[in-house]
């Protein structure tokens, strides 16, 4: 998933049209780096958001992280805009985008019971990053993000990274768009085998299109066109136990928001609704969703919905919250 503010200002591309929207793109196979290190469990913290601090239109964020009832909370790295964070498969560390320009990571400890991260360390990659999402394979130490040209009309794209700034930086193109578009939200499933990612048309087609990148088709990945919605959907978030079953937020005049949270059955390709709210993140074992809800004075609310009693809980100020994978 993607930072908030980000994505509702970004419409400065221009689309080509609807079937420019759902055209399949093949890109190089990846790289693969392994690694034979034990990976163990870290305990809470379980949540990494961007905190909200200050009044409206004079808002301050900062990368932090708390407990899944909510407590603990800790900022650990001050930040420009409201970043987004992408936890390692082992739950030590988070990667995010301080600005468009970078991403950056962080080691985490737990001392005396209070969350501590280590200098931010960035990493060197070649593009203006949008969306990141670290690989859930432990062996695969990569990270996928999203990316555009600064010069409008050009396309945009997937690529891997490593996660560690290694020399030599390797990064590896697995997808990309035509012309006059991007991606925006992408998410990894739990086998680290399959990307889904929305492409988006510029402003004249009002369009967003969800692909699915087949990671183990060689000797390149594929992608394949799902479904279209229009202009707007907000959050992907993959299923952790589900393999075919995605949460997101699509735009709907029907709702107070303007948004529809959903899932969508990959299988049947339909959709349900979710009682979610914008950016929603699965916790580890499916039952609970993590998500935001914003106010007409700006303010945003990250709250947690138990999805077998529909039983909300508000958690704290901020955004983009994302869940570690592991318990």
């Amino acid at each position: 998933m993607l930072r908030a503010s980000r994505y509702l200002g970004f419409a400065g591309v221009i689309g080509l049209g609807v079937f420019a929207c759902t055209q399949d793109v093949v890109g190089p196979a990846r790289a693969v780096n392994r690694s034979t290190a034990a990976i163990t469990a870290a305990a809470d913290p379980a949540i990494a958001f961007a905190i909200q601090t200050g009044k409206p239109y004079k808002f301050t964020y900062s990368l932090g992280v708390m407990n899944a009832d909510g407590s603990n909370q800790t900022s650990l790295v001050a930040s420009g805009p409201a970043p987004h964070a992408a936890w390692s498969p082992d739950g030590h560390s988070i990667a995010y985008d301080p600005d468009i320009f970078h991403i950056s990571r962080i080691d985490l400890s737990v001392v005396n019971g209070k969350p501590q991260a280590s200098a931010p360390v960035v990493l060197p990659i070649s593009h203006q990053a949008f969306d990141i999402a670290w690989s859930p394979d432990p062996l695969n130490d990569q990270l996928a993000y999203s990316w555009s040209s600064p010069v409008v009309g050009d396309p945009g794209g997937l690529t891997l990274a490593p996660s560690h700034p290694v020399t030599p930086y390797v990064e590896t193109e697995i997808y990309r768009t035509p012309p006059n578009q991007h991606v925006v939200w992408i998410a990894w499933n739990p086998q680290a085998t399959r990307i889904a990612f929305i492409q988006r048309c510029g402003s004249s087609v009002e369009v967003d299109s969800l692909f699915i990148l087949d990671m183990t088709i060689s000797p390149a990945p594929t992608a394949t066109f799902i479904r279209q919605f229009q202009r707007g959907v907000f959050g992907l978030s993959w299923s952790r136990t589900q393999p075919d079953r995605l949460a997101l937020a699509y735009p709907t005049t029907a709702t107070k928001s303007g948004f529809q949270p959903a899932f969508l059955d990959l299988t049947t390709n339909t959709l349900s609704n979710s009682p979610a709210g914008l950016g929603a993140n699965w916790s580890p074992d499916d039952s609970r969703l993590v998500y935001y809800g914003t106010s007409n004075s700006g303010v945003n609310t990250v709250s947690v919905v138990t999805l077998s009693s529909g039983a909300t809980v508000n958690l704290a100020s901020g955004l983009n919250p994302e869940w570690r994978r592991n318990p």
